[in-house]
């Protein structure tokens, strides 16, 4: 990737961004002018992380600290 702007402009209910890069040519594509395509972009990647549902965290209503339950036995929950 040689270059992404900063800013990307609403164009259609979309916001689009310039971006220039390079591509390998292969003999066996042929690649137009002027076509566009969807693409995600990854800043970071994290491994081995414990990820929850936005559902189970519970807000403390005295302190406001999250917390979640954990069910350690039969309806039992710490």
């Amino acid at each position: 990737m040689q270059y992404i702007a900063p800013k990307g402009k609403t164009e259609n209910g979309a916001i689009q961004f310039e971006i220039k890069t390079s591509l390998a040519n292969s003999l066996n594509t042929f690649i137009r002018a002027g076509f566009s395509a969807n693409a995600s972009i990854i800043l970071e990647k994290l491994y081995k992380v414990l990820t929850l549902k936005e559902a189970l965290i519970q807000l403390d209503k005295k302190t406001q600290k999250p917390y979640v339950e954990i069910q350690t036995g039969t309806q039992k929950f710490i």
